[in-house]
């Protein structure tokens, strides 16, 4: 009563909310579209902005000045509301996930390992020949571990490096495979690094195999 016309707003509708990363460890943007000075003047509270995981929810209120509201004729109607996360990509969890994509990654690895023999061992004069030994796929048991920043996952091929003379072996990492609803298994190293080598086939598979915390659980996959 005795208010001068203005406008009803949702603040909601004129904000956006960006993800990024892979759930359980993505993270929240919330980008504000408004360009006016009240929209200008907006701050946000987030009672979570990283670490999500599909289906978290996430608490976000508008923070607002009321007197600038008023000269602005803007009579807010909602200034806060919860949000679910979902649609994220999803870290692999499991070597299960992986079974219709283990021939690629094996295709992907023998490609690597080839490339390592040609730069690293024979000065880009050839390669030599290696055979898969063993598959293990070591994956986070908890969130914070993520969140920390060590790998959610690692997918290991340990293989045989015949030189003729002597015998090699090397463990090679593809780190934080996600899966993706849009396109299915990917990972954000494609290539493949190798992550240890040497003569002694033990330690390289103690390299992979051995967890002292423990934060991994890890699976050996049949061949």
């Amino acid at each position: 009563e005795n208010l001068p016309p203005g406008e009803k707003i949702n603040i909601f509708d004129y904000v956006d909310y960006i993800f990024t990363g892979a759930s359980p460890n993505a993270k929240l943007e919330v980008v504000n579209k408004g360009h006016d000075k009240f929209f200008k003047s907006l701050r946000f509270e987030v009672s979570k902005e990283k670490g999500l995981a599909n289906g978290d929810q996430v608490e976000v209120k508008a923070v607002y000045d009321a007197v600038l509201a008023a000269e602005s004729l803007y009579y807010i109607e909602k200034d806060q509301e919860t949000i679910e996360v979902e649609g994220m990509d999803q870290y692999v969890a499991s070597a299960s996930e992986l079974k219709e994509s283990l021939d690629a990654f094996r295709v992907e690895g023998q490609t690597a390992i080839n490339l390592f023999t040609k730069n690293e061992l024979m000065n880009g004069q050839g390669a030599y020949k290696s055979k898969l030994l063993k598959t293990v796929f070591t994956g986070a048991k908890k969130r914070e571990t993520i969140e920390k920043g060590q790998s959610a996952n690692v997918l290991a091929l340990i293989y045989e490096i015949d030189k003729g003379d002597e015998t090699l072996y090397a463990a090679l990492y593809f780190n934080n495979i996600v899966t993706s609803r849009e396109k299915g298994i990917l990972t954000q190293d494609l290539k493949g690094n190798v992550a240890v080598w040497g003569k002694d086939q033990l330690e390289v598979e103690k390299y992979v195999l051995e967890d002292p915390e423990p934060l991994y659980h890890i699976e050996e996959i049949k061949m």
